[in-house]
């Protein structure tokens, strides 16, 4: 009986030895598998593992949970490591990998937790800080979520571009947090708090993933607070570059040259010359608190006639100085862009006066404006104007002053060709000479082509101009005039240009004195600095 006994016991912890140690060899065949990514085989193969031991109990679901995981399988993965878990499985990153698997299941809270264990192990934990930080901010949990971020942030060691992206992160919560309050006071935040951590989140590193994220955020945050650097607080964009600088010079033949030793009354000579035109401008935008532009300028221009033995022509030899500021306010009205336009102007003008070849004062003029632009339409701004202006000349019977009322419609067309329709009211007090006081009523239209061929532009104009004399009206009429317009303009290069224009006029009157017809045809340079 005894022998039997014995026998038995050796059968029967023979049997557990070999079991344990087919189990050891499944174990051990899974784990093979799973390290060369057979996940599907692994788990198959855990399967056939069966043990009461618990370590070999909590390894099993630990390897189901990762291979689950591995194949996207994260309702059995984030089971099977739940289960590795309460086994009290010792491996470091199996709250960090049971957390991934949660978050995938939106089971947000837990996935926290997860994370939260991942960190008190020392484990993964600039990226557990990071899933704790985002899922608080998904939750709006945002003193949380940016409690978290700022741990990331404490890290000096951390890598770059994970510190950008706290940053960044950190900078949404608290845009979040500021939408909860007035819009003066989320102002205020976005200019001293989140606009400052975004700028910080593109220094911490450069050709990252999240950089052109980054800058693209920050122009929409700009944008939307009207703080964009690049455009005044109504949203109009600002000059590239505040300077403008430019030289034109212009040869060109007129076949009627006509006097114009006062503005409001023209009279043709009968006579053509070559004219040889130079002007100079130059300006400079000054913006202050990205609402009001100052924009100081001055136009140098040099007009001469190449006809020296014709005096009715070089007469007409002058130059111009005249300097100049304006000024704009930028706001908006009912919600649309807006500005609000003054200008003020001096001229000075030297000419040959008395055809002796030789210029002298001829007149000074002084302009004030204000005017409105508005983009009253989706198609185009609406500017209205107001001047006047004080003409004084080396002849008193030729001093005068003048009102001017405009109004200017931009189109652009679906074609994104541009047309501009302009309305001009003129009237002079010529008050030392009351019989050349006049009134002028002129409509233009503008045609504008771009890029008609590459780098060349096409200009059609048409205007026509009505001339009530006054006092003169009963002998001269009404005098109405047309003038169409082409020009051509094509880049050489990007500040180099040439242009091509012809200019036709035509003027009736009852006086057949003041009647004329004139072709002009020119050949235009210009520089821009």
């Amino acid at each position: 009986m005894m022998r039997i006994w014995t026998y038995l016991c050796f059968v029967f912890f023979f049997g557990i030895a070999q079991a344990a140690s087919a189990q050891s060899t499944n174990l051990e065949k899974a784990l093979r598998e799973f390290n060369q990514g057979s996940y599907s085989q692994a788990l198959t193969t855990l399967e056939s593992v069966r043990s009461t031991d618990k370590n070999i109990l909590a390894t099993t679901a630990y390897l189901r949970g990762i291979s689950h995981a591995r194949l996207q399988q994260f309702t059995r993965s984030s089971q099977a490591l739940i289960e590795a878990s309460k086994l009290n499985h010792q491996a470091k990153d199996l709250y960090y990998e049971l957390g991934q698997a949660l978050y995938a299941r939106n089971q947000l809270a837990d996935a926290r937790a997860a994370f939260a264990r991942s960190l008190r192990l020392d484990h993964m934990t600039t990226v557990s800080l990071y899933y704790m930080a985002h899922i608080s901010q998904i939750l709006y949990e945002h003193d949380q979520a940016i409690k978290f971020y700022d741990e990331i942030l404490k890290r000096e060691s951390e890598d770059k571009s994970m510190r950008q992206v706290a940053r960044f992160q950190k900078a949404e919560v608290e845009l979040l947090k500021a939408e909860e309050l007035s819009q003066n006071i989320q102002k205020k935040i976005v200019t001293e708090k989140i606009l400052p951590e975004l700028q910080l989140a593109l220094k911490e590193a450069s050709e990252t993933p999240a950089e052109n994220d980054i800058k693209r955020r920050i122009a929409e945050i700009q944008d939307k607070f009207g703080l964009d650097p690049n455009k005044m607080a109504n949203g109009r964009f600002l000059p590239l570059n505040p300077w403008t600088l430019n030289y034109t010079h212009k040869f060109r033949y007129d076949d009627n040259i006509t006097l114009a030793n006062d503005q409001p009354t023209v009279v043709s000579t009968l006579k053509d010359s070559f004219i040889t035109d130079g002007t100079f401008f130059a300006s400079y935008q000054k913006d202050f608190f990205r609402r009001v532009s100052l924009i100081p300028e001055i136009r140098l221009q040099k007009l001469f006639h190449h006809d020296r033995g014709t005096p009715e022509v070089y007469t007409n030899d002058r130059y111009t100085i005249a300097p100049g500021i304006r000024a704009r306010h930028e706001h908006q009205i009912f919600g649309r862009m807006a500005a609000t336009l003054v200008q003020a102007q001096y001229d000075y003008t030297a000419q040959d006066k008395f055809a002796t070849k030789d210029l002298g004062v001829f007149a000074r003029s002084v302009t004030l404006g204000i005017g409105e632009r508005i983009k009253l339409f989706s198609f185009g701004e609406t500017t209205f104007t107001y001047k006047v202006r004080t003409f004084r000349a080396y002849l008193a019977s030729l001093n005068n002053d003048t009102t001017t009322f405009s109004l200017d419609q931009v189109v652009i067309l679906p074609n994104r060709h541009l047309a501009v329709l302009i309305f001009q009211y003129d009237d002079t007090d010529n008050f030392n000479a009351r019989s050349n006081s006049t009134s002028s009523m002129l409509f233009r239209l503008d045609y504008i082509i771009t890029n008609l061929m590459p780098k060349l532009n096409l200009n059609l104009g048409l205007g026509y101009t009505i001339l009530d004399p006054k006092l003169q009206k009963a002998t001269r009429g009404t005098e109405p005039s047309w003038n169409p317009s082409i020009k051509l303009s094509h880049y050489l290069t990007e500040k180099l240009r040439i242009g091509f224009e012809y200019n036709y006029t035509t003027k009736t009157s009852l006086e057949t004195i003041r009647e004329y017809t004139k072709h002009s045809t020119g050949l235009e340079l210009r520089y821009d600095y």
